[in-house]
């Protein structure tokens, strides 16, 4: 038997976008919204300390631990994906790095036709998303949900390497999030007083607390309802049961990037030679939901070098449950801040005419176990991973099967284009330099990795398909745009479906130049708007 439910509005996944977009909705004091999740509502302290990161990655009880088909340009291993499982999704478990991208990556989406998306377009979201404790700017919001502060463990290996940026030729800027053109800085996370703000504490609470929204955890969707091409809601299962929830107005999907298309699919939207041998009556004929898979690949370069800041792996549980418990009573100290200490954008090589490599520093020697799993390595010292900006690379996600609960086939050789190979090696080259440059060598900052086999160009491609892997921004599966194979029109509307929308980093036309949390969230404000407007 199917029990129902009824809102005005339903939002599908209440993971960055979802929580934001329903707080939003809510916030005119008239609609009703309600939340599915597929994942718990967990009030951890995991959840909670910045410090855990490493800890959340891989656990089952909060990553949906997705992994794609053998990955042909990296040795056939899998690209795997965390995200997070458990209400704030990627905001509850992920690096906690705010970083707006570049003004450029947003131009170049009004450029190809998605007017209303350009950097200056979407900067007043920008502003009114976050409420940011550093230099004041006109760039920067002070009112918004969204807490951001510069990174609390900014230490002086953090400045050390910023040093070695200005040596080697990278500005130095104060504000990374004030759409510099190029340039490193400390970086900026998503945190208050040290203390994790997922968009669960920055946005759902305060909407819970109003009674406008009504949030259902461990409800997992198994396909969109229509009523010939109109969504009307949307079917889900909670342990044995199944229930309908009807949309009076709208549905929105905010399921990520690697499962909205996936649910998009099993309702019969999608290209109708692959769903109908599946048994999938077909809603609308979209051949690119799913398609267009992208993420930045990149790889790590690490040094030995034992300076102020340097996190180490022998700290031992005592010295683990003094930093625990500093950080509890006072918001400071190594447990208090995200994994990457500063950022830089910046060319590759002298042939590049804008920034095409993003550097992130760590204060601690990094190794990838061969699952792509980054861990504290043996030394203490340093690293710098570097990733390809706007990769050219392209994948696909299509279903295995008509089972809901069945994983999809997911296919992305990260390093199957060789523009990305080629600027991964020219950042793996720059972070080289930045390791030895004169402020580094006077802390007796050494090499670990490429170590001395990585000399040659073939050296280094062969470290780079060895090495790489997922920095977990999967986006571009349902893309936004004019044409009539895009998948929503840049009002976010679904193409071929009458009241459902997407508002996830599944509509990007291309990625942003570096970590997708802080776009996601405009996403999510910019619909919000969109949805407000068009109910008006």
């Amino acid at each position: 038997m199917t029990s129902t439910f009824e809102a005005d509005f339903i939002v599908a996944g209440a993971g960055t976008a979802g929580c934001a977009l329903a707080s939003r909705i809510a916030g005119d004091g008239e609609s009703r919204v309600l939340l599915l999740e597929s994942g718990e509502d967990s009030a951890s302290l995991r959840l909670r300390m910045p410090g855990a990161v490493l800890s959340l990655m891989g656990d089952p009880r909060y990553d949906w631990n997705y992994v794609s088909a053998p990955d042909a340009s990296r040795r056939n291993r899998p690209v795997r994906w965390s995200a997070g499982r458990a209400v704030g999704g990627g905001s509850a478990i992920n690096g906690l790095v705010f970083n707006r991208g570049l003004a450029r990556d947003f131009d170049a989406w009004d450029a190809a036709g998605c007017t209303g998306w350009s950097a200056a377009d979407v900067l007043p979201y920008f502003r009114r998303l976050e409420r940011f404790d550093g230099p004041a700017g006109e760039t920067r919001g002070r009112e918004g949900p969204q807490s951001v502060e510069i990174n609390r463990h900014a230490c002086s290996s953090a400045r050390l390497f910023l040093r070695a940026c200005g040596e080697s030729g990278i500005r130095v800027v104060e504000d990374i999030n004030d759409f510099p053109p190029d340039g490193a800085g400390l970086t900026q996370t998503s945190t208050q007083g040290g203390w994790r703000m997922s968009t669960r504490e920055s946005y759902l609470r305060p909407a819970l607390r109003s009674g406008r929204v009504r949030l259902l955890t461990s409800s997992h969707a198994h396909r969109l309802l229509f009523e010939g091409r109109r969504c009307t809601g949307v079917r889900f299962r909670r342990g044995s049961e199944f229930f309908d929830a009807h949309a009076k107005r709208e549905l929105i999907v905010t399921a990520g990037a690697l499962s909205t298309p996936k649910l998009l699919l099993l309702s019969g939207l999608g290209p109708a030679n692959a769903l109908r041998p599946l048994g999938i009556p077909v809603v609308a004929h979209a051949p690119e939901v799913g398609a267009n898979l992208q993420d930045h690949a990149g790889v790590a370069v690490s040094a030995a070098g034992d300076v102020d800041g340097i996190i180490r792996r022998d700290l031992g549980w005592p010295r683990s449950w003094m930093h625990g418990a500093r950080w509890l009573l006072t918001g400071r100290g190594p447990a208090a801040g995200g994994a990457v200490l500063a950022t830089a954008y910046a060319c590759s090589d002298e042939s590049a005419r804008a920034p095409d490599v993003h550097l992130q520093f760590f204060a601690w020697h990094m190794r990838l176990d061969s699952d792509g799993k980054p861990g504290l390595g043996v030394e203490p010292g340093m690293t710098v991973i570097c990733s390809v900006c706007q990769p050219h690379a392209r994948g696909y996600l299509r279903l295995a099967g008509p089972d809901p609960l069945e994983p999809a086939d997911m296919r992305l050789e990260l390093l199957g284009s060789a523009h990305d190979l080629r600027t991964l090696v020219g950042g793996v080259r720059l972070a080289r330099r930045l390791l030895a440059a004169p402020s580094m060598r006077a802390a007796r900052v050494t090499e670990l990795q490429p170590g001395p086999r990585g000399r040659s160009t073939a050296e280094l491609e062969d470290y780079c398909r060895d090495h790489s892997g997922s920095q977990f921004h999967p986006a571009g599966t349902c893309r936004m745009g004019t044409d009539e194979d895009s998948v929503v029109d840049t009002t976010l509307r679904v193409r071929g479906a009458a009241g459902l929308r997407i508002a996830d980093a599944s509509i990007m036309p291309a990625l942003t130049s570096a970590n997708t949390n802080a776009p996601v969230l405009l996403i999510a404000e910019k619909a919000a708007e969109l949805i407000r407007s068009a109910d008006r």
